[in-house]
């Protein structure tokens, strides 16, 4: 990203799109965590089907809280 406003206007409605989209494909109607963490995944590497593991999760979410 060459700027903030390019940041804002591009990246972070992508990324968000896909926080919800993945909470809405486990049936979430509340963002969690480890979405924030795919969401940012799936914009910077492009990864599908990205699922981090369990483990990996719940350090994820506890270094969160």
């Amino acid at each position: 990203m060459k700027s903030c406003a390019e940041w804002m206007n591009v990246a972070m409605p992508q990324i968000m799109w896909n926080i919800r989209r993945n909470a809405a494909i486990h049936g979430r109607h509340t963002i969690l965590y480890h979405d924030v963490l795919i969401g940012i995944k799936l914009f910077k590497h492009g990864y599908r089907g990205f699922g981090p593991p369990p483990t990996v999760l719940s350090v994820y979410e506890y270094v969160f809280q």
